[in-house]
């Protein structure tokens, strides 16, 4: 079962917008994400972006006629996110955002489903 046959079936439609990882100072600074005094470093070009920008993404997500008649699929920037499948790690100059084919890929949403399901039992 992948995220789109559950929001088929529950009437609700899932999405990704990214970005919801918590870290604490020291992994902020080291990430460029913040400076030494603690004040966000705003780049929307490297993915690092105001609070506003970065909430834009879930009224985008609630309210666009463009995702009326869909679900389970990845957002940047206020649209569905491009597949992109060069690899690149997280650095301080560049924050990777967008979907790679892997993520989609029903046979592997399938198996996560399964051992998730396995996990949960008694």
């Amino acid at each position: 079962m992948t995220a789109r046959a559950l929001g088929d079936s529950s009437g609700h439609r899932p999405f990704d917008g990214g970005g919801n990882d918590s870290a604490g100072p020291d992994a902020l600074r080291a990430m460029g994400l913040i400076d030494e005094a603690g004040t966000p470093i705003i780049d929307p070009a490297r993915g690092k972006k105001t609070l506003t920008q970065g909430a834009s993404i879930i009224v985008f997500a609630a309210t666009s006629p463009q995702l009326a008649e869909i679900g389970g699929v990845y957002l940047k920037d206020n649209d569905v996110s491009r597949l992109d499948d060069e690899p690149r790690g997280l650095t301080a100059d560049s924050i990777p955002s967008d979907v790679a084919s892997s993520s989609i890929d029903p046979d592997s949403a399938r198996r996560l489903w399964e051992v998730s399901e396995r996990l949960l039992e008694p």
